[in-house]
């Protein structure tokens, strides 16, 4: 899981794992095309990325490596097809429209439940899986508004799904960064480090090699 701000270079490194497909929901998959070999689905609707990702099982020697760029997109798409169903099944509900409708319990287990049908589909394909996500201010549960610094934008249980969580930026220089979160494998740099795709090549080893599938 790789997640920072717009222009961080999140989309680039995960188009340097092996022979990936792009499951691209904010429409920017043309930027890469002249530099990078890879297949790609645009996508707008959570139901077609399900859909692309229930391919690509049927097909598992198509791809070694899977990318949803951005999974923010893909969690917010999913709130609004299940809140859209609700708002028809309750036209004569209190606050039907988006903006003030809200969602009780049972309407959220709904939500939840079928979030983790997609992650169970995503994390069984036989291929490394990469999502990238948006990053937000993080706050502190004291004080009004009082930043403490940034977080992934997405649904929450997130990081305890991936082996590698990453958080990508650039500095004051310019540079390009990333700061190892959390590393199953221990492979990875324990300080911020430019994040080459060779530094990743240990994680990469075939299925069968000590390595686990998901990067």
């Amino acid at each position: 899981m790789f997640f920072g701000g717009s222009g961080a270079g999140k989309t680039t490194l995960a188009l340097k794992f092996p022979k990936p497909a792009l499951l691209d929901l904010e429409g920017g998959a043309d930027l890469y095309g002249g530099r990078f070999d890879f297949g790609v689905l645009r996508a707008t609707k959570c139901d077609e990325i399900t859909a692309a990702v229930d391919w690509i099982a049927a097909h598992p020697s198509e791809f070694e490596t899977v990318i949803v760029d951005p999974i923010t997109v893909y969690w917010d798409a999913l709130q609004r097809k299940w809140s859209e169903v609700f708002l028809l099944r309750n036209r004569g509900a209190k606050g039907h429209r988006h903006e003030f409708y809200e969602l009780g319990p049972k309407e959220w287990m709904t939500i939840k439940a079928d979030w983790r049908e997609f992650l169970r589909k995503l994390l069984a394909l036989d291929a490394h899986v990469i999502v990238t996500a948006r990053e937000k201010p993080e706050y502190a549960d004291t004080g009004f508004m009082r930043q403490t610094g940034t977080t992934f934008d997405g649904e929450k249980s997130l990081p305890y799904l991936f082996d590698v969580v990453m958080r990508q930026y650039r500095d004051a220089e310019g540079r390009y960064l990333a700061q190892v979160i959390k590393d199953r494998t221990g492979c990875l740099p324990t300080e911020p480090f430019e994040p080459k795709i060779e530094i990743f090549h240990a994680l990469l080893a075939p299925a069968g090699e000590g390595s686990s599938q998901e990067a």
